[in-house]
């Protein structure tokens, strides 16, 4: 089969590499670097030996004799390897000394272990035990195994003599089945031999053990006080997780925790992982809500504050030496649209006072002042974002003949976007404490901002989130320098940030669109990481006035707020955070009660979900195609570029192997029905091999 083709347990002449370790992007870029040495990130295929460690021994009270000398007994790890011994000496009349020095570890014959990475329980797999003969002389040896654990050997020899030729090996098959889904099933291996051969103590081996399960999270729609997910029978359920929003505070909070667990990749992923919750731990700080208050949610807020400093160092690697940024670190040019959204999160960090941004910001702040309005497109869909960033940024040089060319057109249009009317009046945000700029001069004796406020109110009003998302997905091509849309959080915040900076935000229109927001997340976040970070900014000033009404609303309102199965059996008290309550349940019970849960005391205004976290055993998971078709083909790097690979030819040395995957999906017909906003695709295939031997 293809992956005994990779994975040969007698030997592998292959060296193999997966995408992420060629940096998950243009690994044929990376190729093309003469220096580049695709030995150093050979996979391993032994498992490690338990007694491999880095020291040896540690001993920090040596006392010598009479004549200065002292001794120790080490028992060395397995490591074949060069030993440095360092000696740190004093005596009575206040002097020290240091001395080093160097010594091998050897042996004749070694033993390892060509084995999975890992067991599944009830899985049955053949191993191999490889001797060396590293000598030049043939040698007689006596084995015995030994296996521990939740595991048991199947077939195999337990003990018997072995003789190796010179500088041979000796390959002795093992089958084994995992009989647990936890912890490590443990193979000791002892040798003797003649006396004169250097043999090693026994070496023991660890495997570990998972079950046969796939974890999968399912999510709880709100129907009332009931909050209904659609769990398979047999999943056993690991968590379940309660949230209750009682406002956009709570919603935010929330997300923090997700934000702050958020793999960093490209440059918005990095800005909006790390910025946005600072964000919130300044307003909780602000308004002296306390770590009691916060709950559950204080450990990931404490965590962000001290990813802070790493954060900002890997944004710091994606910026340019010109001082833009790109979306990857690997791209060769600045982004307009990228640097923007960069330096609007810098300049929340830089009024934080987090090491380095200011000295980013600042160099970006350099780079944009230099374009001069060169870089802009003005037909794109994504001119009046640029031109509001540079308002919100606050530049003293600003692109305002633009600015007013965009917001005089916006104004003449009666179907204008309602992403172009907030990024008008986001422009006029930006001008508000400038009365001397030249904007604010060419509207001075106008309504054209009154009119513009009036528009987005009934804009907001009408709002229809399919029409939306179903025109933003046929703009796909026009977000390219974004890498994504941006989604309906993102709209909705930035129509109620702007209205609320320039106080024209109805309190009905505010209730309405903020209970949006609240049902419009999903698993504890806003659809992406830039969406998420858009409302935690964007509404940053109505996140601090509820901060500041946390004490006065759980003085003036105590509530307790239960979580119940469906059959009525209690799961426990929610706790109250700000703006919200939440529950975490470690093994809350079986499926057929958690399907349902029911919340008691929730009022009417208040939007809840439920998150469960379930392993479920591979037999029950369905799979699913939704539209979507996986090809795979396997091509020979050539001097003119690449051939199809037949499997029946053999590899020769230096041959390069690339393994494509190439993803399929359908025409979406219904943008309510779509089967995903991405996909992630795990492959236990090799995305690139080298043959490091004839194939004989």
């Amino acid at each position: 089969g293809i992956f005994d083709f990779f994975y040969p347990l007698p030997r592998l002449n292959l060296a193999t590499f997966y995408s992420d370790e060629l940096q998950g992007y243009g690994y044929a870029d990376i190729l093309k670097k003469p220096n580049f040495k695709l030995g150093a990130l050979k996979s391993q295929s032994k498992l490690a030996k338990k007694a491999m460690r880095d020291t040896a021994g540690w001993f920090p009270h040596v006392v010598t004799d009479s004549q200065g000398r002292a001794s120790i007994t080490v028992d060395l790890p397995a490591n074949v390897t060069e030993w440095l011994i360092t000696a740190i000496a004093a005596d009575k009349g206040g002097r020290v000394g240091e001395s080093k020095g160097k010594f091998r570890t050897v042996t004749d014959v070694s033993v390892d272990v060509l084995a999975p990475q890992f067991l599944r329980d009830k899985e049955e797999v053949t191993i191999q035990l490889r001797t060396v003969n590293h000598l030049s002389q043939e040698v007689a040896l006596r084995s015995q195994l030994g296996l521990e654990g939740e595991a048991s050997l199947k077939a195999g020899r337990r003990e018997g003599p072995m003789v190796i030729g010179k500088q041979g090996e000796n390959l002795l098959p093992l089958t084994v089945e995992a009989t647990g889904a936890k912890g490590m099933a443990t193979l000791r291996v002892a040798l003797d031999g003649p006396p004169n051969i250097h043999i090693g103590g026994a070496e023991e081996f660890e495997i570990p053990l998972k079950p046969a399960t796939m974890r999968q999270t399912f999510s709880g729609v709100q129907n009332q006080n009931r909050l209904i997910a659609q769990l398979p029978e047999a999943a056993a359920v690991e968590e379940l997780k309660v949230q209750v929003n009682s406002g956009l505070l709570g919603a935010a909070l929330n997300a923090a925790t997700v934000l702050v667990a958020y793999p960093y990749g490209c440059t918005e992923q990095l800005v909006h992982s790390t910025i946005p919750n600072l964000v919130l731990l300044n307003l909780v700080n602000l308004a002296e809500i306390t770590d009691e208050q916060l709950g559950p949610l204080a450990v990931p807020l404490t965590k962000a504050k001290k990813n802070a400093a790493v954060g900002i160092k890997k944004i710091i690697r994606n910026q340019k030496t010109d001082g833009g940024f790109g979306l990857w670190p690997s791209d060769p040019n600045p982004s307009l649209p990228v640097t923007l959204t960069a330096l609007y999160a810098l300049k929340f960090a830089k009024e934080l006072h987090i090491e380095g941004s200011q000295r980013a910001y600042n160099k970006g702040v350099d780079w944009l002042e230099s374009l001069k309005g060169a870089k802009f497109d003005q037909l794109g869909v994504l001119f009046g974002y640029e031109l509001s960033r540079f308002a919100e940024i606050g530049l003293y040089d600003q692109p305002w003949k633009l600015q007013i060319a965009f917001v005089e057109g916006v104004q003449a249009d009666p179907n204008a976007s309602i992403t172009d009317l907030i990024y008008a009046l986001r422009i006029f945000a930006g001008h508000k404490e400038k009365s001397w700029s030249r904007f604010n001069e060419s509207f001075k004796n106008t309504s054209t901002k009154e009119i513009l406020i009036q528009r987005l109110r009934k804009a907001l009003e009408q709002f229809e989130a399919d029409s939306y998302v179903r025109t933003t997905r046929t703009q796909w091509a026009a977000f390219s320098p974004m890498g994504f849309c941006f989604g309906v959080p993102y709209l909705i915040s930035a129509g109620m940030g702007v209205l609320d900076e320039l106080e024209a935000l109805p309190e009905d229109l505010s209730a309405k669109l903020a209970r949006v927001l609240m049902t419009t997340m999903r698993n504890g976040y806003w659809v992406s990481t830039f969406d998420t970070a858009q409302v935690i900014f964007n509404l940053h000033a109505i996140l601090s006035r509820e901060a500041g009404a946390v004490a006065e609303e759980e003085e003036a309102n105590p509530r307790r707020l239960v979580a119940r199965k469906k059959d009525g059996g209690v799961l426990g008290e929610l706790k109250r955070i700000p703006q919200g309550f939440v529950g975490i349940f470690a093994k809350p019970g079986m499926t057929a009660g958690l399907s349902e849960v029911i919340v008691d005391g929730i009022r009417p205004n208040e939007v809840a979900y439920s998150t469960v976290t379930a392993n479920v055993p591979f037999a029950s998971v369905k799979a699913r195609s939704n539209g979507m078709k996986v090809e795979r083909s396997f091509r020979r790097v050539t001097a003119t570029g690449s051939e199809k690979l037949e499997f029946g030819k053999p590899l020769r040395k230096g041959d390069m192997i690339v393994s494509e995957v190439l993803v399929k999906r359908d025409p979406v017909q219904d943008v309510q029905r779509l089967p995903s906003e991405f996909i992630v695709i795990e492959d236990g295939i090799p995305s690139f091999a080298q043959a490091v031997d004839d194939d004989e």
